[in-house]
C-alpha cells in the first residue's frame, strides 16, 4: 500500500499497490511513501522526494567560492566569486534526463559551467558556455550524457577570460532538467 502525504495538514490517501499519482501542485515538492508487509510477515518501506523540474540556485546543498545574494525576501542567486567555485544538489535522479538549462548573469565573463557527477572533479556529463556582452542574462541549454540513477550534481565555474571577484560575479538563478 503506498500512502500519499500531499502535506502534514491533510490526512494520507491509501492508494491501491499499482497505479498512477497525479501529482497537480505545479513548483511543489512530492513525498512518495510506500511501505509493505511481505508474504513472510516481514514489512518493509521506502521513499522518494519529487521535485520540480526548475530547481532554484539557492537550494544548493553544499558550495565553495560561492556565496548567497538575496533579491527578495524569497527568491536569491548564486554568486560564483572565484574560478572552480562549484556549487552541489545532493540526490537528484537524473534518470531520463537528456538535457539541462541554467539560468545565469555573467558581466563580462567568459567561460563554462561543468556538469559534474558525485565531485567537483567527477565525470563531466554536461558543459555550458559562458559568453561575455548581451545579453548579460542567459539561459544555455545542453545535452547531457544520459545517466540513470541518484547523484550528487556539481555545477563547477571554468573561467577563460574576465577576471571574476567579488565585484565580478557569476550568478546562478536556477537549473532545469528536460527530458
Amino acid at each position: 500500500m503506498v500512502n500519499y502525504n500531499l502535506s502534514l495538514k491533510t490526512a494520507p490517501a491509501l492508494l491501491p499497490p499499482a497505479g498512477q499519482v497525479t501529482l497537480d501542485k505545479a513548483g511543489g515538492r512530492y513525498l512518495l511513501r510506500a511501505s509493505y508487509t511481505d508474504r513472510g510477515g516481514l514489512p518493509g518501506h521506502d521513499r522518494v522526494l519529487l521535485r520540480p523540474a526548475r530547481l532554484p540556485a539557492q537550494e544548493a546543498t553544499q558550495t565553495a567560492g560561492i556565496a548567497k545574494r538575496n533579491l527578495t525576501e524569497a527568491d536569491a542567486v548564486m554568486a560564483y566569486n572565484e574560478a572552480g567555485a562549484w556549487m552541489a544538489f545532493h540526490n537528484l535522479d537524473l534518470t531520463g534526463i537528456r538535457a539541462v538549462s541554467v539560468r545565469f548573469g555573467s558581466p563580462g565573463l567568459t567561460g563554462k559551467l561543468e556538469l559534474r557527477l558525485n565531485a567537483p572533479n567527477g565525470p563531466l556529463i554536461g558543459t555550458l558556455p559562458v559568453e561575455a556582452g548581451a545579453p548579460r542574462e542567459q539561459t544555455p541549454r545542453v545535452p547531457t550524457t544520459p545517466t540513470n540513477g541518484v547523484y550528487t550534481l556539481y555545477v563547477v565555474y571554468r573561467e577563460k577570460t574576465g577576471g571574476i571577484g567579488i565585484w565580478k560575479r557569476l550568478e546562478v538563478s536556477w537549473l532545469e532538467f528536460h527530458p
